[in-house]
């Protein structure tokens, strides 16, 4: 996609003519540009301050690891237990989600602004650690889901003792 920077038409200094669309003309102006967008807050920006949501990954997680588990902290205000469902299957986690309509009920009320998504959702990880998937362990609390999946035995960390003669 080419963008094009469209400036308010100006004046020529030396001949007084009209110049009209100013495009960007080296290679410093659109380095420029590219400076001032990443250096600019995303919604303050002019080219970005459109009023859609962001496409972000749902939910979003933490994934940390010790010497004897992977433990996973997901985010997920106002869903229950019941409304999520988290498989586990090779070396990938998937956890999936759906949000029914909530609310409204009542045919002569109409949303007025409306950010909250229902629907499903589907994220998968793949995990770096061999897993013993038969004790992995979730439980859900103040909208935070927590899973803590074991490393197997071959994979935890061990101390070998030198033996001397």
């Amino acid at each position: 996609m080419t963008m094009i920077r469209i400036r308010p038409m100006s004046t020529d200094s030396e001949s007084g003519t009209s110049l009209g669309v100013a495009p960007l003309s080296t290679t410093s102006g659109l380095a420029r540009m590219f400076d001032e967008l990443w250096n600019t807050p995303f919604n303050t920006h002019p080219f970005l301050s459109f009023d859609l949501p962001t496409r972000r990954a749902f939910p979003p997680m933490n994934i940390l690891s010790d010497g004897n588990a992977v433990h996973v902290e997901a985010e997920l205000p106002g869903f229950s237990h019941n409304d999520v469902e988290i498989t586990f299957e090779g070396d990938t986690l998937t956890i999936k989600g759906r949000r029914g309509e909530q609310g409204v009920q009542n045919e002569d009320v109409r949303f007025i602004r409306r950010e909250r998504v229902i629907g499903e959702f589907v994220r998968a990880v793949r995990l770096s650690d061999p897993i013993d998937s038969e004790n992995v362990t979730a439980r859900m609390q103040d909208g935070v889901l927590r899973i803590t999946l074991p490393k197997v035995a071959a994979a935890r960390p061990r101390t070998i003792s030198i033996s001397h003669n």
